[in-house]
């Protein structure tokens, strides 16, 4: 039988500084729970240790813990009132809980202790992304970009912003400078796809995908939009094929199996196109409901 790891076993009695190094090691390791106890122990020893609650804050958020998270970066800050990274992992946790204002105040936090905190400056970007006012979304991303010239995410992100508000040859712009910098960069060619595929550049988009499938294999949702792309060319074969390979990587992704019943409804294959709503329907896809709907003239 194997012997279960014990950690509160040691041959000899560690510094902080060493139980601390034992926290890194694991947390390095993705063994969160073993970093935990470790940088508890240091904090046995030494309980101004600011560093050890923030890295047990950075354990609890990798688990999905977002509220022992959230203690363990207040009690950083509350040893460490300055500690300007702190008050950025609890922005992230906070956008992780979906509250994007309370997320901001604290990048803000996070930006006055550090004027040139670019990260802190991105995440403030992708908050306002996501709640929708993409201008200030492009400000801060704007001024990640002016801190650190080379932070491809931003450019990325900052296409994506220009794409939502459709203007796509800025957005491409951006998207380009993104892969200038980073060129493994899929998601910035998934990115630069839609964009073509929405211009109606359709070999451009199909180009983009390819690229993006080249850089990553198993990119499922490259494989998805080619199909996508393939379909607006009439190309419904060739679609068929991308929308499989999208189900062969990811099993449950219900829109690949709407847009195969599609291409096959327009191939005049009936059948298999009621077989792909029907699996579409079972995961949920109302759009794959309503086709068998009207097939069915309910």
């Amino acid at each position: 039988m194997k012997k279960q790891k014990q950690y509160n076993k040691q041959s000899k009695i560690l510094t902080a500084e060493e139980y601390f190094q034992k926290g890194n090691i694991a947390s390095e390791n993705e063994e969160y729970n073993e970093a935990i106890f470790y940088y508890q122990k240091s904090i046995e020893i030494n309980p101004q240790d600011d560093k050890a609650y923030y890295n047990i804050g950075f354990a609890y958020y990798n688990k999905g813990n977002n509220n022992k998270a959230i203690k363990c970066y207040e009690k950083a800050i509350e040893i460490n009132p300055q500690y300007d990274k702190a008050y950025n992992n609890m922005g992230n946790v906070y956008q992780n809980k979906g509250n994007y204002n309370k997320a901001i105040e604290y990048w803000q936090k996070a930006i006055e202790i550090n004027p040139q905190d670019d990260k802190a400056y991105y995440n403030m970007g992708f908050a306002y992304d996501n709640k929708g006012n993409y201008n200030k979304a492009i400000e801060c991303y704007e001024k990640a970009i002016e801190i650190n010239p080379q932070y491809d995410k931003a450019y990325n992100n900052m296409g994506n912003v220009y794409g939502y508000k459709g203007n796509y040859n800025r957005a491409i712009k951006y998207w380009q400078k993104a892969i200038e910098i980073n060129p493994q960069y899929d998601n910035a060619y998934l990115n630069m796809g839609i964009a073509y595929d929405d211009k109606g550049n359709y070999n451009r988009a199909i180009e983009c995908y390819e690229k993006s499938i080249e850089i990553n294999p198993q990119y499922n949702e490259a494989y998805y939009n080619m199909g996508f792309a393939y379909q607006n060319k009439g190309n419904y074969n060739r679609a068929i094929e991308c929308y499989e390979k999208s189900i062969e990587i990811d099993p449950q992704y219900d829109n690949a199996y709407l847009n195969m019943g599609v291409a096959y409804f327009n191939k005049g294959n009936y059948n298999k196109a009621i077989e792909c709503f029907t699996i579409a329907a079972r995961m949920g896809n109302v759009g794959a409901q309503k086709s068998l709907n009207i097939i069915n003239g309910d």
